[in-house]
């Protein structure tokens, strides 16, 4: 569903060229933050990901509580824990997994992975 939302935005910027001024609508929903984080292991704090969305860092509090109960930065761990999960499950090491999610690999093995 994220992969679609992206590909209409990018189609939609592509063919309305004439209406580029017109701001984006995104919807800020935690399987968004999933994709993007998952897909740009770059993105290692709350400042990379307001520079990734263009966002100020209020704003991006404000659509992370909007979405969570949690404090951003606890939301932001959340979602890397998910991902060396899912890493994990297929098979990833531990260092390919500390890499993508921007710990070290002692910090992924003592606390993501912890049962």
């Amino acid at each position: 569903m994220v992969i679609g939302i992206l590909i209409f935005v990018l189609l939609r910027r592509k063919y309305n060229k004439d209406k580029a001024h017109l701001p984006i609508r995104i919807e800020y929903t935690e399987e968004f933050f999933y994709a993007l984080l998952d897909k740009n292991p770059h993105i290692l704090s709350l400042n990379d990901l307001s520079e990734e969305l263009n966002v100020s860092l209020p704003t991006l509090h404000a659509k992370i509580k909007n979405i969570s109960q949690l404090s951003p930065l606890q939301f932001l761990i959340q979602i890397k824990k998910k991902i060396a999960l899912d890493l994990y499950h297929q098979g990833e090491s531990m260092e390919n997994i500390a890499k993508r999610t921007g710990y070290s690999v002692r910090y992924v093995k003592s606390k993501l992975l912890k049962k």
